[in-house]
């Protein structure tokens, strides 16, 4: 063989053993494929939208199972019937990758995951319903739990909501009917016009509703006012004994009287408007009818499982008043007192109101325009009103549910009288009254028999009082302090006898008082030499002349009862009548010391120039006022 031919030949067997090998390999490829097709998806798969096409079933779980996680984070499930809503717990909801995978293998693409409801917490969530003591028993529970299977499987990141009224038993399902209703009169020929083309309001289940909106009552500004109040009065009446939510309410300023108190809803097209929210799974509508002007509002929808009241209470009226107007004759032909003002709204009255109804009609003048007053307009009570709803959930009173639905105050529209100015009274001006300086003031210590210093009781005289009781002040022998035997009287006691203020031989006296020395109280130099006027005595009501004249009526006033005004008035001068014709500016005492006095320090009281020395402190009179000279001594039961 040559070597040509040598070459050739191993050419060939080269080229024949590539060509082998690629046959080889595509060949083997073929036949795994061919062998193991059903352990890979197939491609485009999905598994509630989640993509696994391709992927072995390994691969396709893992990529499912996050899907899931990320699912039941945020999911929320619960369960309606009406305006309840109970929580199921999400661990009461399991999804199964596995079998979500192998379905997907057998049947290609799923729109759902596996899922299973454990079926002992959905019945404790259903039995958790507060209207139904058996609720689980009236509901189809397998039904049910398939329905959550399907919605759940599907993996949409949302909240799940189950109404359970397509899953009650017959017996357990509710009756559609009419709940409510409320009639009204005065609706006009335009109103009812516009009804007949709206007469129903429908409600959905969750939803809002604006009867401005529902009925198009923007398109309809010269509305007249009595029927919007009856239309938003009616439907406000109407949705009260339901569980609807009030979202938005007006009130008119004065209640008309088409209008029951408690149900007042104002309506004014493009400003004020009614609107109410329905919490329930159940769609309701509002059904009206006009018929020969009146207007009739029925709810209808499915009947509460529970009860449900409405009070109107009114907690209280305020009583109008009559106003007085007086004007000019010029202008008595243009006033018409039917202008009513509320208390609260006095010539402000906002537009919607300005077709009140006229009190009374006519000038309330005579030809000569100089009559008398006229009749009063017709005024009315103001008033509160309060509306409350409460709901009945249960057998016990923890189970009832109270809300205020309205609490409206109208103000009194106060009755307005006309009167001629040319003929109006004048005023009468409040005259001050003075105390009569000779009459004893009636002060609680005042000397009188019945409560004064004498003979009433704790007083200074021979009940319990200051001299003659048993107790103090008195004359007599009693057990207790200033009395006959150790008192301020006549045994030691204060006044006369022994040991008085005067000349006995206890204390405040002439031997033995406060001393017998300078400065006393007594008749050597008590309000003598050095006591209250300087000049030589024998103590305060000794026969010297320690006092001047008007410090003796002082003393007599003292006794006598009379206040320390009138004292000043008779024995010290004008400051009194001074005060008097000033116009009595102010507390007395204190103009004394701004013209010329200080009750404390002596100071010349009047032009008389009174002069009182430096007796230290005053008794005080009934008016507050002090007399000279004396210290007021303690009345029983005070500390000295």
């Amino acid at each position: 063989m040559t070597s040509k031919q040598w070459f050739g030949a191993s050419f060939l067997v080269i080229a024949g053993s590539v060509v082998f090998m690629m046959l080889f390999a595509f060949t083997g490829k073929l036949m795994y494929e061919f062998s193991f097709q059903d352990e890979e998806l197939a491609e485009e798969t999905s598994v509630a939208g989640v993509d696994v096409g391709g992927m072995r079933p390994e691969e396709a779980e893992e990529v499912l199972l996050e899907r899931i996680e990320t699912f039941e984070e945020n999911v929320r499930y619960e369960l309606t019937w009406f305006d309840e809503q109970i929580p199921l717990p999400r661990e009461a909801v399991s999804i199964h990758t596995g079998a979500s995978v192998g379905r997907a293998a057998e049947d290609g693409s799923q729109e759902t995951a596996a899922v299973s409801v454990d079926e002992e917490a959905l019945r404790e969530a259903v039995s958790s319903f507060s209207f139904n003591s058996s609720m689980e028993d009236a509901v189809r529970m397998d039904e049910l739990a398939a329905r959550i299977e399907e919605d759940a499987g599907s993996l949409q990141q949302t909240d799940y909501s189950w109404m359970l009224h397509p899953y009650l038993h017959a017996h357990a399902q509710p009756t559609e009917t009419v709940l409510t209703g409320a009639d009204r009169s005065s609706v006009s020929d335009e109103m009812a016009q516009l009804l007949q083309q709206h007469e129903t309001i429908e409600i959905p289940g969750g939803s809002d509703v604006s009867v401005m909106e529902a009925l198009g009552l923007h398109d309809y500004p010269d509305m007249d006012e009595e029927s919007l109040a009856a239309l938003g009065s009616a439907v406000f009446e109407a949705v009260a004994p339901t569980n609807f939510s009030i979202e938005e309410r007006h009130i008119r300023h004065t209640l008309l009287d088409s209008v029951p108190p408690g149900f007042d809803a104002h309506l004014s097209p493009g400003r004020k408007d009614f609107a109410f929210g329905n919490p329930n799974d159940y769609d309701y509508e509002l059904q009206l009818n006009v018929t020969g002007g009146s207007l009739q509002v029925e709810l209808y929808g499915y009947a509460y499982p529970h009860a449900i009241n409405v009070d109107v209470m009114e907690n209280g009226n305020i009583a109008a008043e009559t106003r007085i107007r007086y004007t000019a004759p010029d202008d008595e032909a243009g006033f018409n007192a039917s202008q009513n003002n509320s208390s609260d709204d006095w010539g402000m009255q906002d537009d919607d109101n300005s077709d009140s109804d006229s009190a009374f009609d006519g000038t309330g003048f005579d030809d000569d325009g100089m009559t008398n007053e006229s009749s009063p307009s017709g005024g009315s009570d103001g008033m509160l009103v309060e509306t409350v709803r409460t709901i009945f959930r249960g057998d016990s009173s923890e189970d009832e549910e109270t809300m205020v639905l309205a609490e409206d105050y109208y103000a009194p529209v106060h009755a307005l009288e006309s009167r001629s100015i040319s003929v109006r009274e004048p005023e009468e001006e409040e005259e001050e009254t003075f105390p009569d300086p000779d009459e004893e003031w009636d002060f609680p210590w005042e000397h009188t028999p019945e409560n004064g210093f004498d003979a009433g009781d704790d007083s200074f005289n021979g009940g319990n009082g200051f001299d003659g009781g048993d107790d103090f002040f008195d004359d007599g022998g009693g057990d207790g302090s200033f009395d006959g035997n150790d008192g301020f009287d006549e045994g030691n006691g204060f006044f006369e006898g022994d040991g008085g203020f005067d000349d006995g031989d206890g204390s405040f006296d002439e031997n033995d008082g406060f001393d017998e020395g300078d400065d006393s109280f007594d008749g050597g130099s008590g309000f003598g030499d050095d006591g209250f006027s300087g000049e030589s005595g024998n103590g305060f009501g000794g026969d010297g002349s320690g006092l001047t004249p008007e410090q003796r009526r002082a003393e007599q006033q003292f006794r006598s009862g009379s206040g320390f005004d009138s004292w000043l008035d008779q024995g010290g001068g004008d400051a009194f009548d001074a005060w008097a014709e000033s116009g009595t500016p102010g507390d007395y005492n204190n103009w004394l010391r701004e013209h010329g006095g200080d009750p404390q320090m002596g100071i010349d009281y009047s032009d008389n120039e009174i002069e009182f020395g430096r007796p230290g402190t005053f008794p005080e009179s009934g008016d507050g006022s002090t007399f000279p000279g004396f210290e007021r001594p303690p009345v029983k039961g005070e500390e000295r």
